[in-house]
């Protein structure tokens, strides 16, 4: 609430107006796991249109990321509400953005971006281009996640794994979640569909 005061109050200041698309995103994300579509939907757009504008007029930040994890939150949430044509080019759009960014955060938000796109792809009954995707997600993750402890990245990783089958690296580091007190509805999910 306070800063989507503070946004209003003085939309030039792009520190505010990113603070402002970060809280959207996060509560578009929170309502779009409670099942929320249509609030969510419209949280995670204005959240976007913020993101960009601040970028627009301040270009030099590196708020890439920040956009690529909205992006990718907002077009689950269109894929839920079946639009997924629409959620599949925004994720490709999302995937091309960060090829010159090699970060691990990059890499963390392309993996989820690739991952989300699989489960498009499964959701329309095409199972080897969402391995594809998994794959890509999967190779994005590799290297970065055998030395973290981030609970999402490791949340990703768990449900990738579980998607290409990889059953016992899925259990293993779904332990290593649960050890750190990280329940997930998303990764029972996928493991009860998978046989995890």
């Amino acid at each position: 609430a306070i800063s989507g005061e503070l946004a209003e109050r003085d939309p030039d200041n792009v520190e505010w107006q990113h603070n402002y698309a970060v809280a959207l995103w996060r509560v578009g994300e929170f309502r779009r796991m409670r099942g929320e579509l249509g609030r969510s939907l419209e949280l995670l757009a204005r959240a976007d249109s913020l993101m960009r504008a601040a970028l627009a007029k301040a270009p030099g930040r590196t708020w890439g990321t920040e956009l690529a994890g909205i992006d990718t939150t907002y077009s689950q949430a269109l894929s839920a509400a079946n639009q997924r044509q629409r959620a599949q080019q925004m994720l490709m759009a999302t995937v091309k953005a960060l090829e010159a960014h090699h970060t691990a955060d990059a890499q963390a938000r392309r993996a989820d971006a690739w991952f989300s796109l699989g489960e498009i792809h499964r959701a329309n009954g095409d199972r080897p281009r969402a391995t594809e995707a998994w794959s890509n997600a999967q190779s994005e993750l590799a290297e970065i996640v055998p030395k973290s402890n981030d609970p999402r990245r490791l949340r990703l990783w768990v449900r990738t794994l579980a998607r290409l089958h990889r059953f016992d690296e899925a259990r293993s580091f779904r332990a290593r979640l649960e050890k750190i007190g990280y329940q997930d509805p998303e990764i029972e999910q996928i493991c009860s569909a998978e046989g995890c």
